[in-house]
């Protein structure tokens, strides 16, 4: 389609089948036109692919137009265009923490593409720190998220949540994570839209603001309705769930691509850092990449608080996934549907996939083409030799002492090795580098300067 005729039906009214969620998943809010945004950067390679073409001036003028938009809470200013008014949907889901918002607490979705840094939503919890209650998006966190979402779509199994374009919003936001609360500028990402783990789960610690507050009434009814959609939201199915063995079946597979994935991106040494149930798809995808980056061995790297390291955060998961498992028995129409043996058969599906996954992906990184049973397991040892047995922080890049001992060790096992990759395993891609460009800080983020950064790992 070109720009000049995209899909208005969808950007105007959101069809909710074409989602894989129920309608009580989304809670609409208005926003509003603001002026003076401009566009930074656009995804040329995710245009293609939703079939949106046009010149460069035809795609900078419908984004533009399409996506300029905020919350009214974004800025007191003369700058929002108040009879100019576009719709958007926050997504409800889950957490089983008790400080949670109710889902997309600054994102929202036209039917075709999710806006995040949007402004405040119906979902922000009243008891939200005020770090995380602005709404806003800060720019260099576009900037990233753009970039990894290209890194893993590139290098790992099942992809990412992609960015499809960055609008400036010229609009300030303090940053209360330094002494000094320097003012940092924010951005809109506009990016594709995606079905987690925890829009299955109840939010039940989630306090709204007094006028929403039927999005807490009705949460139980919210996590059964998603229950039920389940085989649409996997795209299994084109009607809701029927049986329990479809259930069982639908859980699997969800839990064998994630195990995948999370087991690619840690042998490729691009960990995630904070896999919570609302941080991956349920097709396997990651989103939400501010604590991801590039490791430079197999060392326990901690990324960030609280949610465990690089090889053994699949104790946080095992845990959100025994969690989801019960929301999912006791909110689904089907009676008894998951067992307490099930439950613990779907964990173990996790842990030996994630197993298996990490010893292929091991053969694959050092291109041995046999991957026969006994190969794996030399890759198992080969791994579990490597794997340093403590939390640590992220030190000096030695990647070539890391290449130099795994090679060795594979050369010991007398596994064929041929092209040694692990190239991701570079300072280029730490999140340390890709956060302090030298050229991004010294052109104060022009756009010539954001597109060529995004450029350089594209």
């Amino acid at each position: 389609m070109s720009v000049k005729t995209t899909s208005v039906r969808k950007i105007k009214k959101l069809n909710f089948i074409e989602t894989g969620l129920p309608e009580i998943s989304f809670s609409s809010f208005d926003t509003f036109r603001l002026i003076g945004a401009e566009l930074a950067w656009f995804n040329s390679d995710l245009l293609k692919k939703y079939n949106i073409n046009g010149s460069k001036e035809e795609i900078e003028a419908f984004l533009l137009n399409e996506y300029s938009y905020v919350s009214s809470n974004y800025l007191n200013s003369n700058r929002l265009i108040i009879n100019e008014c576009k719709t958007f949907w926050a997504d409800r889901y889950g957490s089983r923490h008790e400080v949670c918002n109710g889902g997309s607490a600054r994102c929202g979705f036209d039917g075709v593409f999710q806006v995040k840094g949007i402004g405040i939503t119906p979902l922000l919890a009243q008891n939200m720190s005020k770090s995380h209650s602005h709404g806003k998006l800060f720019l260099d966190e576009a900037i990233s998220e753009a970039i990894w979402g290209e890194i893993c779509h590139r290098h790992l199994p099942y992809g990412s949540i992609r960015t499809l374009a960055i609008i400036k919003t010229n609009v300030q936001e303090e940053f209360s994570y330094l002494g000094n609360n320097p003012k940092k500028p924010c951005a809109l990402a506009i990016r594709e839209f995606s079905i987690r783990p925890a829009h299955f789960e109840r939010a039940t610690f989630f306090w709204p603001l007094p006028e929403y507050i039927s999005l807490r009434n009705d949460d139980a009814d919210r996590v059964r309705e998603c229950i039920n959609y389940l085989p649409i939201s996997l795209g299994v199915s084109d009607s809701t769930l029927s049986s329990k063995k479809e259930l069982f079946d639908c859980l699997k597979s969800f839990v064998v691509r994630i195990a995948k994935q999370i087991a690619y991106s840690r042998v490729k040494g691009i960990p995630h850092g904070s896999l919570t149930s609302s941080n991956i798809s349920i097709d396997g995808r990651f989103l939400d990449f501010g604590t991801i980056t590039a490791v430079p061995d197999f060392g326990n790297y901690v990324l960030a608080d609280g949610v465990g390291a690089v090889w053994d955060d699949h104790i946080l998961i095992t845990n959100w996934l025994k969690n989801l498992f019960l929301n999912i028995d006791s909110y689904s129409i089907l009676n008894d549907a998951l067992s307490n043996s099930l439950v613990q058969e779907l964990v173990r599906f996790f842990l030996d996939e994630l197993e298996y996954q990490e010893n292929y992906a091991i053969l694959e990184e050092l291109d041995v083409k046999n991957k026969s049973k006994d190969n794996l397991i030399l890759a198992g040892d080969i791994k579990r030799n490597l794997i340093s047995r403590h939390r640590i922080n992220i030190g000096d890049f030695c990647v070539e002492d890391f290449k130099s001992k795994i090679v060795n060790l594979a050369k010991e096992k007398r596994l064929k090795i041929g092209n040694v990759k692990f190239e991701l395993r570079d300072f280029k891609y730490s999140s340390f580098t890709i956060l302090n460009d030298e050229y991004l800080s010294k052109t104060k983020y022009s756009n010539e300067s954001i597109n060529r950064l995004i450029a350089n790992y594209c």
